[in-house]
């Protein structure tokens, strides 16, 4: 998991990179809800490589430290440095962790390479994905800020080996009439 604790940085990556992430955080003042969240963000896999392919996010563990109760937390990866667009001038800096070595490793391992190949070329076409596991689907597809805009589609990878069965077919476009989206069968 990677999660993103400061704003300015969360900021950076909506606004430059159009990457949005799910804020998984409660606000101090209404820590019984669920409705609206907050910092931290966590970041999918896909996003994770993107932000390092792209040169705009390096990774780094931060180390068990002792809580109040003085137990330890366990190792999360968080981002280092999230860089706007060159010439922006929009950068931040994320000053919550210590270095460590087996965060990409660990990153890369959780990574399926036939999604991330999809997602970054919807990215590369504009558009902003956030994960769809409860549509059914890998990811929904935004045509900008999901803060702004409805998902147009539900991308479903399938596997170039995978043979897709008619039934399939039948349940996917049920979830495109149910959810009031495309279905984009991607390989």
């Amino acid at each position: 998991s990677c999660f993103i604790w400061d704003a300015a940085s969360v900021l950076c990556l909506r606004s430059c990179h159009r990457v949005a992430g799910v804020a998984v955080g409660t606000l101090p003042q209404y820590n019984s809800q669920n409705t609206f969240l907050s910092l931290p963000l966590l970041l999918m896999p896909e996003e994770i490589e993107l932000g390092r392919e792209m040169g705009w996010l390096e990774l780094r563990d931060s180390r068990p430290t002792p809580s109040r109760t003085g137990t330890e937390r366990g190792p999360q990866h968080a981002a280092r440095r999230i860089m706007g667009e060159k010439g922006s001038g929009a950068t931040a800096e994320s000053s919550l962790v210590e270095t460590g070595s087996s965060a990409d490793k660990e990153v890369r391992s959780n990574l399926e390479w036939p999604k991330y190949a999809v997602f970054r070329d919807l990215w590369q076409k504009g558009f902003v994905m956030s994960c769809a596991a409860k549509f059914g689907g890998d990811f929904l597809v935004y045509p900008g800020d999901p803060f702004v805009y409805h998902a147009q589609f539900i991308a479903i990878v399938a596997e170039e080996s995978a043979c897709v069965q008619l039934l399939d077919i039948v349940s996917f476009a049920r979830l495109a009439v149910n959810t009031r989206k495309a279905v984009v069968m991607a390989v």
